[in-house]
């Protein structure tokens, strides 16, 4: 699994949209909205993302993001928490970098 924030604009407002992506199938699992970036924020996605799944997340990859580490920490405690180095790396969350940019544009 991996997860991603992004900013956009909607109507001149500024949102977060949170996504948790499963990077083998490139199926969204959950969305969530903010109007900031912070653990809180990150904890609700990754209760949503426990309720609607009710699964062991056995690897979670993020762009290593502070917001991430309690969370995570919270909700898959069992899980490997793995940070990305590189858009270009087989972690797998370049494929939500993707789908940012052609969800932005």
């Amino acid at each position: 699994m991996a997860c991603r924030e992004t900013d956009i604009k909607i109507k001149e407002q500024q949102h977060d949209i949170w996504i948790l992506l499963d990077s083998e199938t490139r199926t969204v699992i959950a969305l969530g909205r903010s109007g900031v970036r912070e653990s809180n924020t990150a904890l609700i996605v990754f209760k949503k993302l426990h309720n609607i799944t009710n699964a062991i997340a056995p690897i979670i990859v993020t762009d290593g993001f502070d917001a991430y580490h309690m969370p995570l920490r919270m909700e898959y405690p069992e899980s490997k928490y793995t940070v990305y180095s590189s858009l270009g790396d087989d972690a797998g969350n370049h494929v939500i970098e993707s789908f940012h940019k052609n969800f932005k544009a």
